[in-house]
């Protein structure tokens, strides 16, 4: 075989190849997770809108998150995005609820890159409970096509205007080296919460500034703003890789906070600063 023919011949493997791992996805590289999963059925925001009736919607995500913004007459199972064997209550508390409902469950979580609805439904298909479905298009796709079937902090309909965009969102990150830097320096007016849930503290990143708060203790967060508030230093917040913080931020701004910080991919981001 020539060169050129080899050439071609390789060239067709490696078309072939990604035409099977597009395939194998779905053809749709917007949800990139769903390869993983090929037991669970997806359903769009359409089917969802379809079926929302007369199904049972379940939030896998963290209680803050559900209480922040969540679908209308969800209930919330979070589930942890890796099953260990040891921790069950996800399992256990799924059992309960069919002990009432037999309706069919439609799982939902963050959407496109939040495994958490992926791994709920994966984990109710293994302990037997049948016809359910995975809404992986997420929350926030769902209330911009129907906020009146959606609540923010409880109340609905939700006004797109009052969810917090990319830009705002953007506007309070600090690259790593940058959030670190500020923290350091000696005349930094700040306070440092971390909030890493306690299974993703491996080691304290600020030791003697920064101060441990989970977002379910809402004693202790609401304590540490008003500080901020009260002494007039910013509040500089961190979490595992990033994806706790915009939730953060609503919280923030319902409670009237202005000069706060996170820094951008949290904890990874810090480490990719002194690797």
């Amino acid at each position: 075989m020539s060169s050129r023919k080899l050439l071609l011949f390789m060239l067709g493997v490696v078309a072939c190849s990604m035409n099977t791992v597009a395939a194998t996805n779905g053809g749709n590289q917007a949800f990139p997770l769903r390869w993983r999963y090929p037991e669970e059925r997806f359903i769009d925001t359409a089917q969802f809108y379809k079926m929302y009736p007369k199904v049972t919607v379940i939030d896998a995500r963290t209680r803050f998150e559900w209480e922040t913004l969540r679908v209308k007459g969800s209930i919330n199972i979070p589930v942890d995005e890796i099953n260990t064997g040891f921790n069950m209550q996800f399992e256990q508390d799924l059992r309960k609820e069919r002990q009432t409902d037999s309706k069919p469950i439609v799982f939902y979580c963050n959407g496109l890159t939040c495994p958490k609805s992926y791994e709920a439904a994966r984990r109710a298909i293994r302990i037997g409970v049948t016809n359910v479905y995975t809404y992986d298009a997420g929350i926030l796709a769902w209330v911009k096509a129907h906020p009146d079937l959606s609540l923010l902090y409880g109340q609905g309909p939700v006004d797109p205007a009052d969810l917090i965009s990319v830009v705002q969102f953007k506007a309070h990150v600090l690259p790593a080296k940058d959030f670190i830097s500020r923290i350091r320096r000696p005349d930094c007016r700040c306070i440092v919460l971390d909030v890493r849930d306690l299974a993703q503290e491996d080691f304290t990143l600020f030791p003697m500034h920064d101060v441990h708060v989970t977002l379910d203790n809402k004693k202790l967060l609401d304590a540490e703003i008003e500080k901020a508030k009260d002494s007039n230093k910013a509040l500089l917040a961190y979490d595992a890789v990033g994806k706790q913080v915009p939730w953060l931020q609503y919280y923030l701004v319902k409670h009237g906070l202005k000069d706060y910080y996170f820094m951008k991919n949290g904890e990874n981001g810090y480490v990719a600063t002194i690797k």
